[in-house]
């Protein structure tokens, strides 16, 4: 609620938009501007409580002015209750999205997830086959050792043995 320099006090309230709907036929239909059409029925709005109020406190209320008056009430309670159901479903189709947003993440992150444990266990098997491998050479190189093959290769051996496989080699042809 704002009061302008005029004097005159804004009010902004959100309503349904079916009662939105009904607010702009009923205007629509009585030929009223807009603003001028909502000041209206604000102001029978309110006579229309206060004669209720009056109708409670009389006991000769006809059986007519009585449902009318139920009926006012009731229509009342609905258009609350519509703009709660408005904003209940606006709230719903924010969760669903929302929802939906974390739903889509925790796919693609389950997605990687699965990836990277498959290459994972791609290199576990690439390790035990490396490991095998030098167990293999290792085995090797300490049966060479222990027939008084070629010993273990430093920089200084190398040339050496070179030279002992080449000279193996010509004399195997």
């Amino acid at each position: 609620m704002t009061d302008n320099a005029s004097g005159a006090v804004r009010l902004e309230v959100d309503v349904a938009p079916e009662t939105a709907d009904e607010i702009r036929k009923l205007v629509a239909a009585r030929g009223w501007e807009f603003a001028e059409g909502l000041r209206i029925l604000f102001g029978a709005g309110i006579a229309a409580l206060k004669a209720s109020a009056l109708k409670d406190q009389d006991s000769s209320e006809s059986e007519s002015d009585r449902m009318l008056r139920h009926a006012a009430e009731n229509e009342q309670a609905v258009a609350l209750l519509r703009y709660r159901l408005y904003e209940t479903q606006k709230a719903n189709e924010a969760w669903d999205l929302s929802t939906g947003a974390i739903h889509n993440q925790n796919a693609g992150f389950r997605a990687i997830i699965d990836r990277q444990i498959g290459e994972l266990a791609e290199f576990k098997r690439q390790l035990r086959d490396r490991e095998l491998e030098v167990q293999g050479l290792r085995a090797r190189l300490g049966d060479q050792g222990a027939d008084g093959g070629v010993e273990p290769e430093t920089p200084a051996a190398t040339p050496r043995r070179k030279g002992l496989l080449g000279d193996l080699l010509r004399r195997l042809r």
